[in-house]
């Protein structure tokens, strides 16, 4: 096991990053799963080939996975980080897809579906796309009509920041899914059927504190996979 992992460590070095994930899964797989910080340390290892290899949304994934099986300041740092990255750019379909996809394989660890958040961009208190939404709605688009989820159905669920009152979070949470849904439904011609909608306001922030970069953190639509 020692062996692959430093055979992941040098392939990492080398940029062959596919080679480093699928070294550090195969190490994962000679590991008792009792030994959860071990387990936790190897996925930790594949987060950080993800993101180097620029598959920020399977890096976020995979890192918390590894905060599941173990938490670790570290790991919360670089997923906060990871958060940011993501914020910053618009994820492209493909990349939406295999997290997403990622995320499907993951052993069941609880009953929660497989989900990936995806930043879209709202004008300040407002449920109106910015125009970095708008792309990065189209990029979530592509992403669901992939036929690797054909059988699949997906709830969008809206999330705000801290400011503002509970019940003004959760509204504005609702409409702001809700704009999504529309515009994927009669703007990309997805099936209504398909997509659930829901709004969680600010309970269930990603990150706690009063920064921007928090705020900004917990401001996200979370796709998830449904049967």
């Amino acid at each position: 096991m020692q062996e692959m992992v430093a055979q992941g460590d040098e392939a990492l070095r080398a940029r062959r990053y596919d080679v480093a994930i699928r070294l550090y899964d195969d190490a994962r797989g000679l590991v008792d799963p009792a030994r959860t910080r071990l387990v936790a340390g190897l996925l930790f290892k594949k987060a950080l080939a993800f993101r180097e290899a620029g598959e920020v949304l399977a890096a976020i994934a995979t890192v918390e996975l590894a905060q599941h099986y173990h938490a670790d300041e570290a790991y919360e740092q670089v997923r906060a980080a990871l958060d940011l990255e993501a914020i910053e750019s618009v994820a492209d379909s493909q990349e939406i897809v295999n997290a997403l996809g990622l995320a499907k394989g993951f052993p069941p660890t609880s009953a929660l579906p497989p989900s990936v958040s995806v930043w879209v961009d709202f004008e300040f208190d407002s449920a109106d796309l910015t125009r970095r939404g708008e792309r990065q709605l189209g990029e979530m688009a592509q992403a669901m009509a992939n036929e690797a989820f054909r059988e699949n159905r997906f709830l969008l669920v809206g999330h705000t920041d801290a400011r503002g009152s509970e019940t003004y979070n959760l509204d504005l949470s609702e409409r702001r899914a809700h704009m999504v849904w529309t515009r994927l439904v009669h703007g990309f011609g997805l099936k209504a059927a398909r997509i659930d909608v829901e709004g969680r306001g600010e309970g269930e922030p990603r990150a706690r504190g009063s920064s921007e970069s928090a705020h900004a953190r917990n401001r996200r639509v979370e796709l998830k996979l449904l049967r």
